[in-house]
């Protein structure tokens, strides 16, 4: 998803998605060509069910952590990281 879809989608601002990045809230962007970057679909949607299930701050880093621990992994591997 690039970065005005996955703001939409997480009800966010820019300001609100840089701070969010900063304080471990959100991942890092990945890189989906020369000038463009994005996050995928599935951590938007595991960062959004965690927040309608008002996941604390703390729980939220550990989300995020473990998402992108397990980018470049297999989709079995990465299931088992994030404990779905």
């Amino acid at each position: 998803m690039r970065p005005p879809e996955y703001r939409r989608t997480l009800a966010m601002t820019k300001s609100g998605e840089y701070r969010a990045r900063h304080e471990g809230l959100l991942p890092p962007p990945i890189k989906l060509g020369l000038r463009s970057i994005g996050l995928p679909a599935h951590e938007v949607g595991i960062i959004a069910a965690a927040r309608i299930a008002s996941t604390t701050d703390d729980d939220m880093r550990e989300i995020v952590s473990r998402l992108v621990a397990a980018r470049g992994l297999d989709v079995s591997k990465m299931l088992e990281l994030i404990g779905a």
